[in-house]
């Protein structure tokens, strides 16, 4: 068990959610026990910046995020996308426009594809295209992608879930707390930005696009009953097998370095039967999002990974599930 001192506590993301965990985890901690100092930045050199300013503290006694060299192909789309090899719960993927063209005739003309590029988040750097439409290379900084077919929509909208994966000490660690992001355009197959990728504007009351805490699913008539427990253990198993495939970062974690990571999937529904699949993995993902949310969801991740962390005995445990490796 370790001891925490707020002023010990820095982030360049969503800061005050990691203040208000502290603030409801602080009467157990125990002071006779050694400090750990906790920061979360989403870049390397912050981290290392940080680290470095705090005079007289070795590293080892700092949690922080692990280096780069050890998750990088996990955020690079193409990286991702070889390693996971095709795998049923990814969409089809082609490295190679070469290869595309070689398989173009198999697919109708109206079979949308997402272009992406390795480092695109947020949407930034992803466009779509019919497949008649798709003549000119990309280039190799990006990964050609197959539209995910026969998904799950809520209220007729398109919805990308976030959950999140903590890496730490060895070990993987699956949160049941998770968000929805619903677009803002009724869906139908087609390269419209707004109906396939578009979030801009989740965080305003009067936008289209809105995020939710993934429970709410549950409110919503035309789903399973229990229909939230069903995706929760679907997230589980996706999880670990994301997590499994990527053992060698799972072992380069430290009890003192993790990281934390924003799965994103969309549901599929097919003859009544619901699976997952993988739209990307995010490093460092956005954990700020609105007051409900954050209050639901983010506040929910942090707190439970300061429990975890420092070995606090809390009454109410943790949601977070260990992943097999």
């Amino acid at each position: 068990m370790f001891f925490l001192s707020k002023t010990h506590i820095d982030s360049n993301r969503g800061k005050s959610m990691f203040i208000n965990a502290y603030n409801e985890l602080q009467t157990y901690f125990n002071n006779n026990c050694p400090e750990m100092y906790l920061c979360y930045f989403d870049r390397q050199n912050l981290t290392d910046n940080w680290v470095n300013q705090q005079k007289n503290i070795d590293s080892s006694k700092i949690f922080q995020c692990f280096k780069d060299c050890h998750s990088w192909r996990i955020d690079d789309k193409r990286e991702f996308a070889r390693i996971m090899n095709n795998d049923k719960c990814v969409p089809l993927s082609y490295l190679k426009f070469d290869d595309f063209l070689k398989d173009k005739h198999k697919y109708s003309d109206n079979k949308v594809w997402f272009v992406k590029s390795r480092g695109s988040t947020s949407g930034k750097g992803v466009y779509c295209k019919y497949n008649h439409e798709l003549k000119e290379n990309p280039g190799d900084k990006y990964i050609i992608q197959e539209e995910i077919e026969n998904i799950d929509l809520w209220e007729n909208r398109k919805y990308v879930i976030r959950s999140y994966i903590l890496i730490w000490n060895k070990k993987a660690y699956f949160h049941k707390k998770a968000m929805a992001f619903i677009h803002g355009q009724n869906y139908e197959s087609n390269t419209d930005f707004d109906v396939q990728v578009s979030h801009v504007g989740y965080w305003s009351q009067s936008g289209k696009v809105k995020v939710k805490p993934l429970a709410k699913i549950n409110e919503l008539e035309n789903k399973p009953r229990n229909f939230h427990q069903k995706i929760l253990g679907l997230l589980f198993d996706v999880s670990s097998k994301i997590c499994n495939k990527f053992k060698n970062m799972v072992e380069a974690s430290e009890e003192n370095t993790y990281i934390i990571l924003g799965t994103d999937f969309l549901v599929t529904k097919v003859n009544n039967q619901y699976n997952l699949k993988i739209v990307e993995v995010n490093r460092y993902p956005n954990i700020s999002h609105t007051k409900e949310v954050n209050t639901e969801v983010n506040e929910r991740m942090i707190r439970d990974m300061i429990v975890l962390f420092y070995g606090i005995k809390h009454p109410l445990g943790t949601d977070y599930v260990e992943i097999p490796c």
